[in-house]
């Protein structure tokens, strides 16, 4: 009897214990302001992108092929609409990600090109994640030990006409649709460990009312 439940518990474990993904939203507040030398109207519209940078900002450029949101034209009347990028819709999202989910410092930069003039404010990925307080998990520094699945911008302000600012101004919020990779029991397991455990239980009980029998 206690060989055949030692198994039942292998077998338990191999099977019913596996990673089970814990989905969550984890959104950091946009706040892009560059100025230019003089007033400028962009109304246009305006190339927003947003990528990884090296830690050491040399060169001073996103690094290639980690860009996300590539060609999106951006003007004022974009205010409030939610821009997603997915791996597939997005040729650079699997590079992306895979800078911010590896544990180790990048700076993550939200880029905008306005024709001759390019825009860009790099932060390290625990100033982006971390100092709102807004992420929870990941290592301090990035977001290891997550999975994702889409990336969302929303803006609230979008000032490129020179009303308010002089150059370009941008608020709102970048939002990770994220799932933890943490092995998490499920219910039906943690059920099937408490008959289990009983067994055992009642197993060792009969054992020792044999022995004081004997």
């Amino acid at each position: 009897m206690r060989r055949l439940l030692l198994v039942f518990f292998g077998v338990l474990f191999s099977t019913s214990c596996s990673t089970t993904a814990s989905a969550a939203i984890i959104s950091t507040p946009m706040g892009f302001g560059a100025s230019a030398n003089s007033r400028a109207d962009f109304g246009s519209g305006v190339d927003y992108q947003l990528g990884i940078w090296p830690e050491s900002m040399s060169p001073p450029a996103p690094i290639a092929g980690t860009t996300i949101f590539d060609n999106l034209i951006i003007d004022e009347s974009d205010v409030g609409v939610t821009f997603t990028a997915t791996s597939s819709d997005d040729a650079n999202f699997a590079a992306f990600v895979g800078r911010i989910t590896n544990g180790s410092m990048d700076r993550v930069g939200e880029t905008v090109d306005a024709g001759p003039v390019l825009f860009s404010a790099p932060r390290t990925e625990s100033t982006f994640f971390y100092s709102q307080g807004t992420a929870t998990g990941g290592n301090g520094i990035d977001l290891a030990g997550f999975s994702i699945s889409s990336i969302s911008l929303i803006f609230s302000e979008i000032d490129i006409t020179g009303t308010n600012h002089r150059g370009v101004r941008l608020a709102g919020t970048i939002s990770f649709d994220v799932e933890s990779l943490d092995p998490v029991p499920e219910p039906s397991t943690l059920a099937l460990l408490g008959i289990g455990s009983a067994c055992m239980a009642f197993v060792g009980v009969r054992r020792r009312r044999k022995n004081k029998a004997a």
